[in-house]
């Protein structure tokens, strides 16, 4: 799956948005026990996080490309989830508009 949604900030800008957010859901999820690990490693540039996310047994990889005008958000659906694709789709996009 793969969502684009454009922004007005920095690159930098974006980057403090995502690396803040990314520590906050981090700590909550862990402390509700949902989460059993949660790796998030920038690149030099810090314009590109690979996003690992351990829960239940299993794990889940993505990626956040922070381009000067857009945020790619890019992940690979288990086959359970991909009936529910639009509705993910629409979940991210709201928390891009929350957080952009």
């Amino acid at each position: 799956m793969k969502v684009q949604y454009p922004h007005s900030h920095s690159k930098e800008e974006v980057y403090e948005i995502f690396n803040s957010y990314f520590d906050s859901v981090r700590e909550r999820k862990m402390r509700h026990g949902e989460i059993t690990e949660a790796e998030c490693t920038w690149n030099s540039t810090q314009d590109i996080v690979d996003i690992t996310v351990y829960a239940m047994g299993n794990s889940r990889s993505g990626q956040v490309i922070i381009e000067d005008k857009q945020v790619i958000v890019k992940g690979k659906l288990p086959i359970i989830a991909i009936p529910f694709r639009n509705q993910i789709k629409q979940q991210i996009i709201k928390k891009l508009e929350d957080l952009l």
